[in-house]
């Protein structure tokens, strides 16, 4: 059935953290709009025990503009039993004098964090991710865990290709710029900053479904 769009956006209060809704056909929608505070994972596991009553999880990123990827990893942790791995971050090492004196501009990359599932809440049911290009940073690194979980479908849109970790500075006339300085990837090498996670299965709005109030991705991962 179709779903309105006014279910789907919630208002900045306690549901811009974690609105929980049951669907039609005993499908919980859970949508997420940041991962900034570990209140969203406190409301995620006061919801759990509905949620684990239902037949499949559709976990909404689409308007998710990311904060602490940690807080996305423990609702991962609800979704399997086995261990799984994160995203492959590198840094440059830079040093103004090694460059100078040695062309020496060496890298840094980090061990591959895993994450250990959470034994006491466990959700067996299907699960779908939805994205879109206002998937940002940690829920970027939310969505390649996810993927490399295996755990079910990532629907929608391509997400935005920006992993966050900012340096922020002054520009001219009273502006200002920030730039990415951590280069993450899938654990094969694959990239994703500047180009954004591709989805399993691509669905975009329709002007006409928009028109009439109807999520189209979320019917899609409905379906």
């Amino acid at each position: 059935s179709d779903v309105c769009s006014s279910d789907l956006f919630p208002s900045h209060d306690r549901g811009s953290w974690n609105t929980f809704k049951m669907l039609e056909g005993g499908i919980a929608h859970v949508w997420m709009t940041t991962f900034e505070s570990t209140e969203v994972t406190d409301f995620s596991l006061k919801d759990f025990p509905e949620i684990s009553k239902a037949k499949a999880l559709i976990l909404d990123m689409r308007r998710n503009g990311g904060g602490n990827a940690h807080v996305g990893y423990d609702i991962l942790k609800t979704l399997g039993t086995d261990v799984f791995p994160t995203s492959k971050a590198t840094i440059r090492n830079y040093r103004s004098l090694n460059r100078t004196q040695y062309n020496s501009n060496p890298e840094h990359t980090f061990p591959i964090y895993k994450v250990t599932p959470d034994a006491s809440h466990q959700f067996k049911g299907p699960v779908v991710v939805l994205t879109s290009g206002q998937t940002f940073s940690a829920a970027e690194d939310f969505v390649v865990a996810f993927r490399n979980m295996k755990r079910g479908l990532i629907i929608g849109g391509a997400t935005a290709g920006s992993t966050g970790s900012p340096i922020s500075f002054n520009l001219p006339g009273g502006g200002s710029g920030r730039v990415c300085v951590k280069n993450d990837t899938f654990l094969d090498g694959t990239e994703f900053v500047g180009k954004g996670i591709t989805p399993d299965i691509k669905v975009e709005q329709t002007v006409a479904d928009f028109r009439n109030k109807i999520d189209t991705v979320l019917n899609a991962g409905v379906s």
